[in-house]
């Protein structure tokens, strides 16, 4: 991607360097319409829930696409991981999300959007 005059490197936090460039965008924009957010679950519900709860409130239109999303049973070494941070962030959050799961296994996408 180096070199390439429309790309631009961004160095941070994921989330909060993503709500920062958005800010700076018109309100159309800032709302989330036609906003397309990416989030590596990283096998980890904490990061998850915390970056997807940040999107979902700071930008309630936006359309998110979360990578390693697959369900993490009891016995896993995760125990507790993005299936259920996405669980619980809509439990409480709009109820204007639909969503989309792959279940072919690992690693797992699920894409939250609005119809």
């Amino acid at each position: 991607m180096r070199g390439l005059p429309q790309v631009n490197l961004h160095q941070g936090d994921g989330v909060a360097t993503a709500l920062g460039i958005l800010s700076e965008q018109d309100k159309k924009t800032r709302n989330g319409e036609g906003v397309l957010f990416f989030i590596d679950g990283d096998h980890s519900y904490k990061s998850v829930k915390r970056e997807l709860g940040s999107i979902i409130k700071k930008v309630p239109k936006a359309s998110i696409l979360l990578h390693d999303t697959f369900y993490q049973s009891s016995s896993s070494k995760y125990n507790v991981g993005p299936y259920e941070a996405i669980n619980n962030c809509l439990k409480s959050g709009p109820k204007s999300y639909r969503r989309i799961d792959t279940a072919t296994g690992l690693p797992g996408m699920t894409l939250l959007y609005h119809a």
